[in-house]
């Protein structure tokens, strides 16, 4: 129950790493884009215009070489399966 107050009083963070085949333009940034539950294959979420609840998460580059890049995602509006 403390860590569900927690998320909700925003005291807590989530950061998430990834790593990704190929490079990005960008070393930062955000991503905004709408998002709602994939009805079909749930938890996943999808980007949908008409019905997806906005969404922000900020991202950075860790390391890049060897056509692989880790990435750092830290979610900004804390959206389910963000």
């Amino acid at each position: 129950m403390l860590l569900v107050e927690q998320f909700a009083e925003k005291t807590v963070r989530k950061e998430y790493t990834a790593v990704l085949n190929g490079t990005l333009k960008s070393d930062n940034g955000i991503i905004d884009l709408p998002l709602r539950p994939d009805l079909e294959d749930r938890p996943r979420q999808m980007v949908c215009e008409e019905h997806g609840k906005h969404s922000q998460t900020q991202y950075e580059t860790i390391t890049s070489k060897s056509n692989t890049t880790r990435i750092l995602f830290k979610p900004i509006t804390g959206r389910t399966h963000q």
